[in-house]
């Protein structure tokens, strides 16, 4: 994936490193994608140090996920995708989130927006393992 910045980015490196990881496939362009986002950056940092986020944003122009970014102040990875990568996580529509663990297998998925309590409940079982 292609990182905001324009490095390249190893999403399945960095879902290999041992950590539990937030995946969230979003679109600049997707009314309930920008309604989640505050709910996950309040995660993000809630379990900094303790969980990694990544967001993947597909169909959105580097400029608009730039803008997003800077106005949310989203503290974690986003790189723009393609949609051959967001077919590859099944994600047809979007938003999409999935925890991942420090192995990469996929261990719970959600289409569709997410607030931190759903988001709390999941991710809190497997940080304890």
């Amino acid at each position: 994936a292609k990182a905001v910045d324009g490095a390249l980015f190893d999403a399945n490196a960095s879902l290999r490193a041992g950590n539990v990881t937030v995946v969230n496939i979003w679109g600049t362009w997707c009314p309930p994608c920008r309604a989640e986002l505050p709910a996950l950056v309040r995660s993000a940092h809630k379990y900094e140090g303790k969980a990694r986020f990544i967001g993947l944003a597909v169909q959105s122009s580097p400029a608009d996920i730039t803008r997003l970014v800077d106005r949310l102040h989203i503290p974690y990875d986003v790189a723009q995708i393609d949609d051959a990568t967001a077919d590859a996580w099944n994600a047809s529509s979007v938003p999409d989130t999935y925890i991942v663990d420090g192995q990469g297998v996929v261990r719970w998925s959600v289409r569709g927006e997410i607030d931190e309590k759903l988001l709390d409940d999941k991710l809190a079982p497997l940080l304890s393992r």
